[in-house]
């Protein structure tokens, strides 16, 4: 004993619809996350966040001396 070809089209189509809504909702939410990395990706640089057109070179005096002696010193410390 089948199921009538008529019941059966008519699961199939059952199917078929909840299948196509899944995936579509799966490709809005990709292409949502997309848009998302993409803005996070281009919006700091179209709005100049870090500063790209006036950024020099940090420059820091430096001394040997003092640098030895921090690091003479921070090897001191006990835990």
């Amino acid at each position: 004993m089948g199921m009538p070809s008529a019941l059966l089209f008519k699961y199939m189509s059952i199917i078929l619809v909840s299948v196509s809504v899944v995936c579509d909702n799966m490709l809005k939410d990709l292409e949502r996350e997309s848009n998302l990395l993409l803005t996070r990706k281009q919006l700091p640089m179209e709005q100049d966040a870090f500063g790209a057109e006036f950024r020099g070179e940090i420059l820091e005096p430096y001394d040997e001396k003092k640098e030895a002696e921090w690091r003479g010193n921070s090897t001191n410390y006990t835990f």
